[in-house]
């Protein structure tokens, strides 16, 4: 009986530190919007994408090839309410396969929405991986 536990906690120690290991050799670039006054880190090796018109600004980030796995911000200029004292976080809900999670907030009249997305499968090691780095990074000015 010893031996079947000593044996689950060293393979959950394994996955443990090849999860860490796997985040530690991401390496960030970080994004700055000036016009919106926002920065957020994304990994060196995704690709990126803007689009802005009057009143808005999305910058768009795409996994690496073949792993469906995807992140935005976008910036919209609102009228109201002028800030929010708490972020609004969904839970993460999946639809057709795909699971994502948003987070919502709003400062100087502009609302910032970010959004995760990932094949549902793969959802929890992206979020473990990448998604949390890059939330945590998430700045306004």
């Amino acid at each position: 009986m010893n031996k079947k536990i000593l044996g689950i906690f060293l393979i959950g120690t394994l996955l443990l530190a090849s999860s860490v290991a796997m985040a530690q050799s991401v390496g960030w670039k970080t994004y700055t919007n000036e016009k919106y006054d926002f920065s957020i880190k994304y990994p060196d090796e995704w690709g990126k994408n803007e689009v802005s018109g009057d009143l808005y600004a999305v910058v768009s980030f795409s996994g690496p090839k073949g792993k469906n796995i995807a992140a935005s911000v976008s910036a919209i200029e609102t009228e109201s309410p002028k800030n929010l004292k708490e972020k609004i976080v969904t839970k993460n809900f999946t639809i057709g396969g795909i699971t994502q999670k948003q987070i919502i907030t709003v400062k100087n009249g502009r609302m910032y929405v970010m959004t995760f997305v990932a094949n549902h499968e793969a959802f929890k090691e992206a979020n473990d991986t990448y998604f949390k780095g890059m939330i945590k990074s998430f700045k306004l000015e």
